[in-house]
């Protein structure tokens, strides 16, 4: 966060840190953690998708199925 956002909120405040944590809180996370993360959380019925370019509702979707 800013300084300038920074003096806003007081010191304990939540807002006053970046909820993702320093530079550094992503680094020990592996291509592997992230895939388990998906495996053991994500399900099909949580999910939204969103096609944001001119592409026809058949192809779109046969594109989520092959993918």
């Amino acid at each position: 966060m800013s300084q300038g956002l920074a003096v806003l909120f007081r010191e304990d405040h939540p807002y006053r840190h970046s909820p993702g944590g320093g530079a550094g809180a992503a680094a020990p996370i592996t291509a592997d953690d992230v895939r388990r993360f998906f495996r053991d959380h994500v399900q099909p019925d949580q999910v939204v998708v969103i096609a944001i370019r001119d592409v026809s509702r058949e192809s779109f979707f046969e594109t989520l199925r092959t993918s």
